[in-house]
């Protein structure tokens, strides 16, 4: 049997598993791909499944960003594994702590389930994908909801905090309102079901 016919056979059961290209979202305007979907999606370098250790490792590379240094000793030590875990991550400044976005760990600690990526960020991103972080992500009558998101495959209403569920793209459109403010918030996620 050659080698190809091999492969070929192979093909159904690893082909889908692995995605084939990840973008940065700081580096890539992901208005222009054919398909968004969270989990090709990486935030400084880190993406959805993604272990501790690497996430840890993948951002200290960085200069620009920092995380919250009270979560450092939890993320390196095994013992804590099996604890949920999250950790924010801020940009460099001499004033104040801006928070760009929040990396969270479940249960089982095996890989990063969420990315929670606040609309500070906007400032880093590029071209349409600037729109992730304003109003026009829920205003149906806009062109980017038109173009781009399209119907959410649920909404859940809360008290000043509603989620944007879709699925079949692995995430979420968050808004955030507290008083005359609203804040618009990109979560990538493995299971956007609400």
């Amino acid at each position: 049997m050659s080698k190809f016919f091999f492969l070929l056979l192979l093909y159904p059961f690893v082909g889908f598993t692995q995605i084939a290209h990840r973008v940065e979202l700081t580096k890539t305007d992901i208005t222009t791909l054919k398909k968004i979907d969270g989990k090709a999606i990486s935030v400084y370098g880190c993406y959805l499944g993604m272990s501790k250790k690497d996430a840890v490792d993948e951002l200290a590379k960085y200069t620009d960003i920092y995380p919250d240094p009270n979560w450092l000793p939890y993320l390196r030590n095994s013992k804590y594994d099996s604890i949920p875990l999250g950790i924010y991550i801020y940009k460099v400044t001499n004033t104040k702590d801006t928070s760009y976005f929040l990396l969270y760990w479940g249960k089982d600690g095996k890989g990063i389930e969420e990315i929670t990526i606040f609309n500070n960020l906007q400032e880093r991103v590029i071209g349409e994908t600037k729109n992730l972080f304003t109003k026009n992500v829920v205003n149906i009558k806009s062109s980017f909801y038109k173009k781009y998101l399209g119907k959410p495959s649920k909404i859940r209403f809360g008290a000043g905090v509603n989620t944007y569920f879709y699925a079949a793209k692995n995430f979420e459109i968050i808004t955030n309102t507290t008083g005359k403010q609203t804040q618009y918030y990109f979560k990538l996620t493995k299971k956007a079901s609400g």
